[in-house]
């Protein structure tokens, strides 16, 4: 990987025009509108680390005060915080810059943008960091992106662009406002383009390999010998290609979607420079972004998957569905990049991915979240009052959904599930289908569940029965999380499964939940659980 200096190199002149049109808007005594930029580059290459403290330095140079925001993932937001300290804010604290997640800062933004409203009254404004009555004249944001385009940061956009807007009308030339989105592609003209994935830079040797590096990978660390060695194996799934390294491996993790901060010590190298060759197992899920740096190995290797698994909205029921599909080449493309965070020689990193894929999948436009398997929740969530009466929030559907056709049968089964209504023109009504309780609980409850409208409403309806309650959170839950992920059976092929099923009901099911559990999987998973 390359340092600090050789980063910054790279990105000075894009930090210098950034600052350049800060420090002029900063002069000028014209009322503006938010100014609204991108940030592109090859993925791996430092722009969530370089980029905001060196613009943040560079305006405090200037004597320009400023507030600069960073907005990112939980995990990401998490890593950066521990590696800065304690968080302060930027005029008084030590940290100059705020980080804070998507779903924070959208709850945030929501905040301010009550606070700035003229017509909000006193009494109901909210306490939060983003008042304007204690920031100072300049505000920039960098929002990293979501290369999936998850409904969550589609929101974040529309509720910040919103939130920008009416700061600036309400406040005039007092407060200036920039937003960077940081990214390999800008989402907004990603959406209605294919997303065409250039050539990303880095070290790393490529290795096409039908086997997809498990028997190749074996053979190299034979070749190694009895030299010392300490090597890193990044897995991305399917985790089963590396079961047969297990019995010569010192460590092996599995990192999934809830890692904390804490957790990324396993990309530090096994303590100990001379001895045996050393194996250290790192198994990362599909989409697994966290900025580290990692150091202290001689020998890396990287799989790159061949497939991923998605839930998207089966086009002839309507319904979700999930679907294994061949990787598309900017998600290829962004695993193969963790080559870049290895220190050692470029020549001793090794990535090894598919290249048997049939010639109609290696050019795949990518499937993007806010379009198929959380389409339904984006449109859910936009019925809220928040969002329709942010100024960004009417061209929502327009900017993010490009097939009408999808969007038209997307609102009606909203409004057949009784969520809101939906006018003949497809627009949203001014009354709400779901009365005052159950219709805030459902919006607090909708990105709790990856945007799904049933399982939220399906929570949200009212129970006067506090089992029943238990019983349906619990089985939202497992839905959620999917019951594969919870259990997994072994059963010899010749066995009778009715009678499988009948003993696993009568030895392990107990509860108030155990009479249901000859229903089905989730019903019996559910009194084992319990």
């Amino acid at each position: 990987m390359a340092s600090t200096a050789m980063k910054w190199a790279q990105w000075e002149p894009t930090i210098r025009d950034m600052v350049a049109a800060i420090r002029s808007r900063a002069h000028s005594r014209e009322s503006q509108h938010p100014l609204i930029g991108t940030i592109r580059g090859p993925f791996a290459a430092g722009k969530t680390m370089v980029i905001p403290p060196w613009v943040y330095n560079n305006l405090k140079d200037s004597r320009i005060d400023a507030k600069v925001v960073h907005v990112s993932t939980q995990l990401e937001t998490a890593v950066l915080i521990k590696g800065e300290g304690k968080e302060g804010d930027s005029l008084s604290g030590t940290i100059p810059i705020k980080r804070e997640s998507y779903g924070e800062f959208l709850n945030t933004l929501r905040a301010g943008l009550t606070n700035v409203r003229t017509d909000t009254p006193p009494g109901h404004r909210q306490s939060t960091w983003l008042n304007p009555q204690v920031l100072p004249p300049n505000i920039v944001i960098f929002v990293e992106e979501d290369s999936s385009l998850s409904a969550q940061f589609c929101l974040l956009l529309v509720e910040l662009i919103g939130w920008a807007d009416t700061l600036t009308q309400s406040h005039g030339r007092s407060i200036s406002v920039s937003i960077f989105v940081i990214g390999q592609q800008f989402v907004l003209q990603g959406v209605k383009i294919p997303r065409k994935c250039g050539q990303v830079h880095g070290r790393r040797v490529l290795q096409p390999d039908a086997a997809l590096g498990s028997s190749r990978m074996a053979t190299h660390l034979q070749d190694l010998g009895e030299t010392p060695h300490r090597i890193a194996v990044i897995c991305f799934p399917p985790w089963s290609r590396v079961i047969g390294l297990e019995d010569i491996c010192t460590t092996r993790y599995q990192v999934d979607e809830l890692t904390h901060s804490e957790d990324l010590a396993v990309f530090n190298a096994v303590d100990g420079p001379s001895g045996p060759p050393t194996l250290q197992l790192i198994c990362l899920p599909y989409e697994f972004r966290a900025p580290v740096q990692i150091g202290g190995f001689d020998r890396a290797f990287i799989l790159v998957s061949p497939h991923v698994q998605q839930t998207i909205l089966d086009g002839r029921t309507g319904h979700l569905a999930d679907g294994s599909f061949h990787i598309f080449p900017e998600q290829e493309m962004e695993q193969a990049s963790w080559a870049n965070r290895f220190t050692c020689p470029s020549s001793s990193v090794t990535v090894f991915r598919d290249r048997t894929r049939p010639w109609n999948a290696r050019d795949a436009e990518r499937r993007v979240l806010v379009g198929d398997g959380q389409l339904a929740g984006f449109l859910a969530a936009l019925s809220n009052l928040d969002f329709r009466s942010s100024p960004a929030g009417k061209y929502a559907m327009d900017v993010f959904i490009v097939d009408r056709t999808t969007r038209r049968d997307r609102l009606r089964q909203l409004n057949q599930m009784g969520i809101c209504r939906v006018s003949d023109k497809l627009e949203f009504c001014s009354d709400y289908g779901l009365s005052g309780t159950t219709r805030s609980a459902f919006y607090d409850l909708l990105p709790m569940f990856d945007y799904d409208p049933r399982l939220a409403l399906f929570v949200a309806l009212p129970c006067s029965d506090l089992a029943v309650i238990n019983v349906k959170i619990q089985l939202a839950a497992m839905i959620k999380i999917g019951v594969r992920k919870l259990i997994q059976l072994r059963m010899p092929a010749d066995i009778d499964h009715k009678q499988f099923h009948a003993n696993l009901v009568r030895r392990y099911c107990s509860g108030y939940t155990a009479r249901h559990a000859s229903l089905g999987s989730l019903w019996a998973l559910l009194a084992i659980w319990k």
